[in-house]
C-alpha cells in the first residue's frame, strides 16, 4: 500500500505545470463516488483543528498537507472518513462539531 502512494504522490507534488492533475472534490454529509485511480480532494476546514479518521479499505491517504488531504481512490468499496474535533470548548459536544464524508469507489469499467 505505501509502493502505491508513493507511486501516486510522485506526479502529483514532483513540480511538472505539463501535467494538471484533475481532484474530485468530497462533499461534507453526502456520498462522493469515484471511480478507481480517482483522486479526492478533502478541505479541510479553517476554524478548528481536527483528528482524521477513515473507516473502510476503498481509498489510501496520499499526503495530508495543511488545508487538504487527497486520498486515491484504490478499489472498489465504500469508504467514510470523519473530523472530530481535536480540541473542545468548555460545553461544547463532540458529535455538534464532528463531520462526516462518504465515500463510495467503482471499478474503472
Amino acid at each position: 500500500m505505501l509502493i502505491l502512494a508513493l507511486a501516486l504522490a510522485t506526479p502529483l507534488w514532483s513540480g511538472s505545470q505539463s501535467e494538471k492533475v484533475q481532484y474530485v472534490t468530497l462533499a461534507l454529509e453526502e456520498r462522493t463516488t469515484l471511480r478507481v485511480g480517482d483522486l479526492a480532494r478533502l478541505q479541510l476546514p479553517s476554524e478548528r483543528e481536527y483528528l482524521i479518521s477513515e473507516v473502510g479499505n476503498a481509498v489510501g491517504s496520499v499526503r495530508r498537507l495543511k488545508t487538504a488531504v487527497v486520498y486515491p481512490a484504490v478499489r472498489p468499496g465504500t469508504e467514510t472518513i470523519v473530523l472530530s474535533p481535536a480540541h473542545l470548548q468548555p460545553g461544547e459536544c463532540i458529535s455538534c462539531g464532528t463531520l462526516h464524508y462518504f465515500i463510495s469507489v467503482v471499478s474503472q469499467k
